[in-house]
């Protein structure tokens, strides 16, 4: 688990930790006096730091700062992708499971898929990139993967690590944002790539526990960066998503920001408690 500095977007992040208390009657003016106080620069960028969690918005926010979305972020000094990539690379060369693995399930449903996983006999290694944006986070995760090899080769998505050991990687990402995830397919560094609402509602769902569309153990990684904030805890089922999700010995890594780490601790620990006493599938919450 990593926790989201406050220096991550630090020309809101100040602003909201200081008006986070603000009744919601002051809310436009707090707003207008953020908007006063931002350089030409940011103003070409939302205050996300006051987004909630209602998909509808958050959704259209995104589609509308798809294309200076990765300008913006990266004036602001967002290096979170290639954090949360570093932090994994050292996994991945022992995570790659064999194709004929009966723990891993995959996932032949998806007509985006441009994977060529069941050709010859390599090890393979599968990551979903959760809310994937404009692919960012994709991006670092694919230039991971290489950091751990010896060669590699781009025909055959095949890679061989220090010690020997050949696999390949596939990546998934979802994003709810339709713009951003068109501009996450152009960098051509996914084998998938869904529209899938992470904050699905899941308290009237008697099948909550699968309501997102992947399969059980399916992924050795779940990489999930910047996202949390925008996800509602008392009501999506995204964490025992991910532990569903995940193979058995596999890898979840999300990150959150500062100010909502109280709001998911609950969720944390009910899942813990949960894992921990379970003897079946799922991963390992690291």
């Amino acid at each position: 688990l990593l926790d989201h500095p406050s220096d991550i977007y630090p020309h809101f992040y100040c602003e909201y930790t200081k008006n986070q208390d603000c009744p919601k009657k002051n809310k436009n003016a707090t707003n207008n006096k953020q908007q006063n106080n931002r350089t030409m620069s940011e103003k070409s960028a939302p205050l996300i730091a006051n987004c909630d969690v209602t998909s509808t918005k958050n959704k259209d926010i995104y589609d509308a700062w798809a294309t200076n979305y990765e300008k913006d972020v990266r004036e602001w000094g967002y290096s979170l992708p290639e954090k949360v990539a570093e932090v994994l690379k050292g996994y991945i060369p022992t995570l790659a499971t064999k194709k004929n693995d009966s723990t891993i399930t995959t996932d032949n449903n998806d007509s985006n898929s441009n994977s060529n996983d069941d050709d010859g006999d390599d090890s393979i290694i599968r990551i979903l990139d959760a809310g994937a944006g404009n692919g960012l986070s994709g991006l670092a995760l694919r230039n991971a993967v290489a950091a751990t090899t010896t060669t590699s080769s781009s025909a055959t998505n095949t890679t061989t690590t220090t010690n020997g050991k050949s696999f390949k990687c596939h990546l998934s990402g979802n994003d709810i944002s339709p713009a951003m995830l068109a501009i996450a397919k152009s960098r051509n560094c996914y084998d998938d790539l869904r529209i899938v609402d992470l904050n699905n509602d899941t308290t009237n769902d008697t099948n909550a526990n699968t309501n997102l569309p992947y399969e059980t153990n399916q992924f050795d990684v779940i990489a999930c960066t910047g996202t949390l904030t925008y996800i509602d805890p008392n009501k999506s089922n995204l964490l025992r998503e991910f532990a569903r999700m995940v193979r058995p010995g596999g890898i979840v890594c999300y990150t959150n920001r500062t100010d909502k780490l109280e709001l998911w601790k609950d969720v944390e620990s009910e899942l813990l408690v949960s894992e921990e006493g379970s003897s079946g599938g799922g991963g390992d919450g690291d």
